[in-house]
């Protein structure tokens, strides 16, 4: 709840404490998923296959997606599904009081669980169900397509005891009801104000329109696997769906348990291995552990003793990454003590500095997070690829590390970009990872970014001392300010922010050799 406040705090403006929010929601997302989100995927993968349910499927995805709005997603998802069952209750209770659904005082919490009816029974609710969505709420003149209304009829019969399924047919208006009596299904278009119809009509109408499409395509949408058709799904790239590369490897994560229903078995442990590794070292020493505790009496020795190497590995690794970062932090801290002392360090003549909000091609908005003397690829690949041919500057000119609008990244020569005379906030996932705050001219870098990338120099400003830069080897040249004046269009870079790196836990420690 502390990071949920954190996150969602009244407290906060949208564009101050960017930084702090943006670590937070990466913090919840992993220990949400971690915590709460896997054992609820577990649950669902290992029932029987009559307990599965399309809508807790895709409700299951929607929460590993986007874990932080859970609450106020199921909230107001349950709101509406609830408002449209409580008016179906009312509309038997009014026109059929002898019906057992009209005795209930309030519909079920969740729409999962078999048909609760006689198909008579069904048939009624459904005629109800039909008044209240195309008669009393109007849907279809809202504009709404056959999918939503779909769901939403879907949904609001499971919480009156009614198992509606899809169909396999893509962007198909139809719902189908598995009938009590044999196994025969009826077909309801939810476009055509809940018509129902039979295989032979549903068949017939879809040969004429649509001759070469296979019939099985109208079998109700395959229960069993459903879940890992989704998260395999979801594992591809797609520009138009929001998500961060930590977003990312969470799902190539989740794709790994789903090949073994979410089973801790050899399968599993082996891919997780290979996805998480190098990221989280220490999480998959804790998977292997779990395992071989879980397993000891079926592990070979032999396979032990390998197993119990891989965990002494990925200790190793996990204390290579700690090292690693508090070089990087060291090497921040060398950087601010040379500016502290008045000694630049590798800097170069350049129009923007990071922060700088500027415009591209018909005026679209970025922000440069990042930025570099002349374009960073070996001069063969750049002289064949031709990527700069059109440039009149050429590739030596500073080129620029951009967050684009809808979460995309940029690449661009500095004569491709104009600072926009209109700055506004960016729409990207990622602008925490790199800024505290907008102030609604630029955005104010955080601390190591603000010292690796000093603000640009100004036509006024001379040569002076030169200092070889440990951090990133340039032999390029600094200039110091000439007088006292400052600039006030930039605020100055705050302070580095010299954190202490987590530690390991007692269990995660031994007396070995670091590196072997």
């Amino acid at each position: 709840m502390l990071l949920l406040e954190v996150i969602y705090s009244r407290q906060h403006r949208p564009d101050d404490d960017l930084s702090v929010r943006y670590y937070a929601r990466m913090l919840f997302r992993e220990i949400q998923r971690d915590v709460v989100l896997l054992p609820m995927f577990r649950e669902y993968m290992q029932r029987p296959v009559q307990h599965l349910n399309v809508p807790e499927a895709f409700y299951l995805m929607s929460l590993w997606m986007v874990p932080e709005q859970t609450d106020n997603r199921e909230s107001n998802l349950h709101t509406c599904y609830s408002k449209i069952a409580g008016l179906v209750l009312d509309e038997l209770r009014g026109r059929l009081p002898e019906h057992p659904a009209a005795a209930w005082t309030t519909c079920k919490k969740n729409p999962f669980g078999p048909t609760m009816w006689t198909d008579d029974q069904t048939l009624k609710l459904l005629n109800a169900m039909n008044v209240v969505l195309y008669d009393q709420l109007a849907l279809m003149k809202e504009g709404r397509t056959g999918g939503r209304i779909g769901f939403r009829t879907e949904h609001a019969a499971g919480m009156l005891g009614v198992n509606l399924h899809n169909v396999q047919l893509p962007h198909s208006s139809m719902i189908c009801w598995h009938k009590a009596d044999g196994e025969e299904y009826l077909f309801i278009d939810v476009v055509r104000r809940g018509m129902r119809l039979s295989w032979e009509q549903v068949t017939e109408e879809l040969n004429a329109d649509h001759p070469e499409v296979d019939l099985q395509m109208l079998e109700p949408f395959p229960r069993a696997g459903l879940l890992r058709r989704l998260i395999n799904g979801a594992v591809h790239p797609d520009a138009r769906r929001p998500g961060t590369g930590f977003d990312l490897i969470s799902l190539e994560t989740l794709a790994c348990w789903a090949r073994s229903d979410c089973r801790p078995n050899t399968a599993a442990i082996v891919d997780l291995m290979s996805t998480m590794a190098r990221a989280r070292p220490m999480y998959t020493r804790r998977l292997l552990q779990q395992f071989v505790e879980t397993n000891g009496s079926l592990v070979a020795e032999n396979e032990r003793r390998g197993l119990e190497a891989l965990m002494k590995h990925f200790k190793r690794m996990y204390k290579r990454l700690v090292r690693s970062l508090d070089e990087q932090e060291a090497e921040v801290q060398e950087l601010a003590d040379l500016r502290a002392a008045g000694r630049a360090v590798g800097d170069y003549r350049r129009q923007f500095g990071v922060g700088d909000v500027v415009t591209y091609g018909d005026g679209c908005l970025a922000v440069v997070y990042g930025c570099s003397p002349y374009y960073e690829i070996s001069q063969d690949w750049t002289a064949n690829s031709r990527v700069c041919s059109g440039l009149q500057r050429g590739h030596k000119q500073p080129f620029y590390s951009l967050l684009l609008e809808g979460d995309r990244f940029g690449y661009m020569a500095e004569e491709e970009l104009q600072l926009s005379p209109d700055p506004q906030p960016i729409s990207h996932q990622e602008v925490g990872r790199f800024f505290t705050r907008f102030d609604g001219e630029r955005y104010a870098p955080i601390a190591p970014l603000a010292i690796r990338f000093p603000e640009p120099l100004c036509e006024h400003e001379t040569k002076a001392n030169f200092v070889e830069s440990s951090t990133d080897g340039s032999d390029s040249e600094w200039e110091d300010d000439v007088g006292d004046e400052e600039d006030d269009r930039r605020p100055s870079p705050p302070t580095v922010w010299m954190g202490v790196w987590p530690a390991m836990l007692p269990e995660d420690s031994d007396d070995e050799d670091t590196d072997g």
